[in-house]
């Protein structure tokens, strides 16, 4: 993502595919390819909706959950 541009169209096709248990990994293989946060990378290079539906796919159901409820108390 860093320094060629975003490819929009290519994180849609990764990121729409996976299940829970694969996203996970893939979560984990960015951290240890990369030494970066895949979930920071995201929301630094996306915005709007767009953003909020990639970060909804990568932090799975339950931690969407988890930032939704606290977005509401703060």
């Amino acid at each position: 993502m860093k320094g060629f541009g975003t490819d929009e169209d290519a994180l849609i096709l990764i990121l729409s595919k996976q299940d829970v248990f694969h996203m996970a990994l893939l979560v984990e293989t960015y951290l240890r390819r990369f030494s970066r946060n895949l979930e920071a990378d995201i929301a630094s290079e996306t915005s709007g909706d767009f953003k909020e539906g990639l970060l909804a796919l990568v932090r799975g159901p339950r931690m969407q959950d988890v930032s939704l409820s606290k977005s509401k108390i703060l």
